[in-house]
């Protein structure tokens, strides 16, 4: 059993202790009181698993359109820059044909945890978009210091050795090196009207990071 809660009886009457009819009501209110704070937390639990991704643990793609709704009301009352970097890891496919799906898998997943904790570290939102492509978007990060910190995750990421121990999906040593990424970058304030609604500057920052995405693929 886990403890969800705790409930105090205080006898107003002075004496030390409760009759058997006082602990039996106790255990009915407190029966009925656990299983209310139970299904609360429940509830939560199912509403935060809905928002991830299995694989990585990442927010995933429904969420991320909530998030990115989310943060530029939030930064245009604040008059603030928002930045969203699309991301997307280069010949992934390799992985796969070479190694197989359980290491294309893991590779996702540790790229997941780099992602969350380059986020972290600047108070960003992580999310897996889809196959080997992921979104991150960082509130009050303007142009220079989004490039920056696209450059940090990609130098990052090239210089990581993925499956160098067993893990949860790849149980082999693999080691695999020199994994590239491509990024494109978009903020609110560099390139986008600032009388634009929050759905359509949600949907063009996404559309010009991801059109950034692409050339810095093809080039």
């Amino acid at each position: 059993q886990d403890i969800c809660g705790v409930l105090e009886l205080i006898n107003r009457k002075g004496h030390p202790s409760f009759s058997e009819q006082d602990r039996n009501l106790l255990d009915v209110f407190a029966g009925y009181i656990s299983i209310s704070i139970q299904n609360v937390l429940d509830g939560r639990a199912a509403q935060e698993i809905a928002k991830r991704d299995n694989l990585t643990g990442l927010f995933n793609d429904r969420y991320l359109h909530v998030a990115v709704s989310e943060a530029v009301a939030s930064c245009k009352r604040a008059g603030s820059d928002l930045a969203v970097l699309f991301l997307d890891l280069d010949f992934f496919k390799r992985v796969n044909d070479s190694h197989g799906h359980l290491a294309g898998s893991q590779v996702l997943r540790e790229a997941g945890q780099i992602l969350r904790r380059k986020t972290a570290n600047a108070g960003g939102l992580p999310a897996r978009y889809g196959g080997d492509e992921f979104v991150l978007i960082f509130p009050g990060v303007d142009l220079d210091r989004a490039v920056d910190l696209a450059e940090e995750i990609r130098a990052e990421i090239l210089s990581t050795t993925f499956c160098a121990k067993p893990g949860e999906i790849q149980r082999e040593v693999i080691n695999l090196r020199g994994l590239t990424c491509s990024i494109g970058v978009a903020t609110l304030k560099a390139h986008l009207d600032e009388e634009s609604g929050p759905e359509e500057t949600k949907g063009m920052l996404l559309r010009l990071a991801d059109a950034a995405m692409y050339v810095a693929k093809e080039t």
